[in-house]
This record gives structure tokens, C-alpha cells and sequence, in this order.
């Protein structure tokens, strides 16, 4: 259950950063660090660093995903609307 905490953050993340105009590189820290923390509230960080390994990796991926489709949804908008 907790994994889709991971997965729903770094979506909410990525496109985050990708409305207030941040490069994708500026979204992996932030996503790893909540990946960590949601380790660290499950209880498994307290069994293996494995664990935080897998969820902060499911974080970053989620939230680079939903940058590039965000930033993707916005400039097909500004095409179809003839914004250039």
C-alpha cells in the first residue's frame, strides 16, 4: 500500500515542478527524499535501506514521468490554441 504513497507523490511532484516551470533535474531530489520518508513511515527503512532504495527509485521515476507528460500536455494546449 505504502508504494502507491511513493508512486502518487512523485506524480504530484513532477507535475509540480513542471507548472511552476523547473527543470527535471530539479524534481530528483525532492522525490528521492520523499521516497526515504515514505520508507521511513511504512516501517521498512527499519528492515533494509533496500527498501528506501526501491521507493525513493519508484518516486523519482513517477515524478520525471509526470514532468515530461505535464510539460508535453502543455505545449499540444498552446499548439491547438495557436500560441505557438
Amino acid at each position: 500500500m505504502w508504494e502507491f504513497v511513493a508512486l502518487f507523490a512523485g506524480i504530484g511532484l513532477g507535475a509540480l515542478f513542471a507548472l511552476l516551470d523547473r527543470s527535471r533535474a530539479s524534481v530528483v531530489a525532492p522525490a528521492a527524499v520523499v521516497g526515504v520518508l515514505v520508507a521511513w513511515m511504512s516501517g521498512e527503512l527499519g528492515e533494509s535501506w533496500a527498501f528506501a532504495l526501491f521507493d525513493a527509485g519508484q518516486a523519482i521515476v513517477a515524478a520525471l514521468l509526470a514532468h515530461v507528460l505535464v510539460l508535453r500536455a502543455s505545449a499540444a494546449r498552446r499548439t491547438a490554441d495557436g500560441g505557438g
